[in-house]
């Protein structure tokens, strides 16, 4: 059974916002295996059943790969005709449950920037799954797929020029887009120059800037991704329902299923 606490009340500077549900167990007993990838980043990565021309590069939240039903979405995935790799860009350190979440913005930017850390474990993970076999020997086209903080990290890569052309598309549940602000950025400096399209998926509780009509979708509207994204509101959920909630409540089971099928369907498209 998934095991959960009281959903979180974090502070102003979370990357969750009220209400969110928090770290859960992983019980799930994994079908892939767990590699280290070029760069000595660790990841864990599941196989489809048969080679496959689509890939997607799984991005974990901030309590790391072993959480949640991370592992157990890798796999499902898999199942769905995707290679999968979900690298663990936390090197089995993930933020502490439990601790203040105004520190969240210092501990990302010391232990997980993206200049020196995880844009290198995201070039080695595309590489890793072009290298894998393939229908008919065609390419393989790659997506991202991201959980909050997950979700900053596609975003980075849709808009980085070298990156973003190995990536067909990006799949956001409940994104944490607003660490872009509090790790000294902003939406525009995180938005501008995407050329990659991508699916919002927000729950309720998540801020305005990333539902319709919202900031983020706008700031789209100048750059390369324009016309090319779309957002599917949860309206009834929490921040983190899809990896975490607690799916022994039928609603949230449901939505996560569903947030799946919507986020695999917007894949097919662009892939």
């Amino acid at each position: 059974a998934w095991v959960s606490a009281r959903p979180l009340a974090p502070s102003a500077m979370s990357c969750c916002p009220e209400n969110s549900w928090p770290s859960l167990a992983d019980t799930h007993a994994p079908l892939g295996a767990s590699i280290t990838l070029s760069n000595s980043c660790p990841a864990y990565a599941a196989s489809p059943p048969a080679p496959s021309s689509r890939a997607i590069l799984l991005l974990e939240d901030i309590f790391g790969l072993t959480s949640g039903r991370t592992r157990a979405i890798a796999d499902h995935l898999a199942a769905e005709g995707f290679h999968v790799v979900v690298p663990d860009f936390f090197r089995g350190a993930p933020f502490p449950e439990g601790t203040a979440f105004d520190t969240l913005p210092a501990y990302l930017t010391e232990h997980v920037p993206w200049e020196s850390v995880v844009r290198a474990d995201v070039a080695a993970a595309v590489a890793y799954l072009k290298e894998q076999p393939s229908e008919g020997g065609k390419p393989v086209d790659v997506a991202t797929w991201g959980f909050c903080y997950g979700c900053w990290v596609g975003f980075q890569i849709g808009a980085d020029a070298e990156l973003s052309k190995h990536v067909k598309a990006g799949v956001n549940c409940h994104p944490s887009l607003v660490l872009a602000v509090y790790t000294g950025g902003s939406y525009e400096a995180l938005v501008a120059g995407l050329a990659v399209p991508q699916l919002l998926m927000p729950a309720g509780g998540d801020p305005p800037e990333v539902k319709e009509g919202g900031l983020v979708m706008a700031l789209v509207e100048g750059t390369p991704a324009k016309g090319k994204c779309k957002v599917i509101e949860f309206a009834e959920m929490e921040h983190g329902f899809v990896n975490r909630g607690d799916v022994k409540d039928e609603k949230v089971k449901k939505c996560a299923a569903q947030a799946i099928k919507d986020g695999l369907a917007f894949l097919k498209e662009c892939m």
